[in-house]
């Protein structure tokens, strides 16, 4: 055989026009997406132009202009703007709840919410935290430990009978977690 028998002619080479042809299937989401942007563009009310200037919004254009977002962030935007419509009615029922509970601390039904008590007296017992296992936890668990033992230092503060609460051995990356959480520990 020949080169020139070999060589594919043009014909061989040109597309048909069915292959070229997009298929529904391919068109679908254009087509929906072109039928939102037509929706969202606004006519020109008569006798007035657009400013010197400014284009004509078509909507091949604002089919080009908006992105394509996943799932995710569709779903995200949603939840969002759920959100932020149910953000008036939280806040009346924070508000009505609140009154609610100063009437009743006025009427007596209900305590007032609890603070450091300054007239606690000691219970005479001693806790002592060791903090020195720290090279054998993980990062996370010194965070939920430094956590912990916050919490237990403000229950003990509110209580009226308080321990006398000690940290020992508070050095290395426990003592930096503490000093980033609460300054003046």
């Amino acid at each position: 055989p020949t080169e020139e028998a070999l060589a594919p002619t043009e014909e061989a080479l040109a597309p048909t026009e069915e292959a070229l042809a997009p298929t529904e299937e391919a068109l679908a989401p254009a087509e929906e997406a072109l039928a939102h942007a037509e929706e969202a563009l606004v006519p020109l009310e008569e006798g007035l132009a657009p400013a010197e200037g400014a284009g004509v919004c078509t909507a091949e254009a604002a089919v080009e202009d908006v992105p394509k977002l996943s799932k995710r962030e569709l779903k995200r935007q949603k939840q969002q703007q759920l959100w932020e419509a149910g953000l008036e009615e939280r806040r009346q029922r924070r508000k009505e709840r609140r009154k609610a509970q100063k009437e009743a601390i006025k009427e007596g039904l209900k305590s007032p919410p609890s603070k450091r008590r300054r007239d606690a007296e000691s219970s005479g017992i001693a806790v002592a935290i060791d903090m020195s296992f720290e090279k054998y936890m993980k990062a996370w668990d010194l965070m939920k430990l430094v956590k912990q033992t916050q919490r237990c230092y403000s229950v003990n503060g509110r209580a009226a009978r308080t321990l006398d609460f000690h940290l020992c051995s508070l050095d290395g990356e426990t003592k930096e977690i503490f000093e980033r959480r609460a300054s003046g520990f």
